[in-house]
């Protein structure tokens, strides 16, 4: 019909570090902005939105939501940090990209898997400021990498998966 409607509203995050009088610019609460960086369709028909905090940026506070159809909402992935997408192999795993693994004191982004379990595993460390990620047909991820940089030095990366089709072993890395 070409109406928007809303689906769901994210909310703050709780953020326990305030002072008592809490943050002022969200009416005293204690919670930081939620700033929903994407939408992905998962392989179960779910949409998961990954979160970039607001300032300051703490690390260990981005989550990424699952919602279900019916506008449910889980949490899917927590104490993450700076998430700024995600991306599911041919096996349904779960792939996110990280911008800053603590952006005040530099730290690098990466790409963290997340197990059936929750539990989750860099495979991709010292990227600087990865903002994308997608696979192709054959596994390998794609990274876009150097968002913040100066023009003409923002970057694709190829990574070949451990198991994926287009390598065995180790995961390598290729720029374009």
């Amino acid at each position: 019909t070409g109406e928007i409607a809303v689906f769901a509203v994210t909310g703050g995050l709780a953020a326990p570090f305030l002072p008592e009088a809490g943050n002022a610019l969200r009416g005293g609460a204690k919670e930081i902005d939620s700033v929903p960086s994407t939408v992905t369709e998962g392989p179960n028909g779910n949409f998961f939105v990954p979160f970039i905090t607001g300032g300051p940026f703490p690390p260990g506070m981005a989550p990424v939501y699952e919602y279900a159809p019916d506008g449910t909402k889980t949490d899917f992935a927590t104490g993450l940090t700076m998430t700024s997408d995600i991306a599911f192999s041919s096996d349904g795993t779960a792939y996110v990209c990280i911008m800053s693994s603590n952006l005040l004191a530099g730290g690098a982004g990466q790409i963290v898997r997340i197990g059936a379990d929750g539990t989750k595993t860099v495979v991709l460390d010292g990227l600087m400021a990865p903002n994308g990620i997608a696979f192709d047909n054959e596994d390998n991820l794609f990274v876009t990498h150097k968002a913040n940089g100066f023009p003409g030095e923002g970057e694709l990366e190829a990574l070949a998966l451990a198991g994926s089709s287009a390598l065995s072993g180790e995961a390598k890395v290729q720029s374009y």
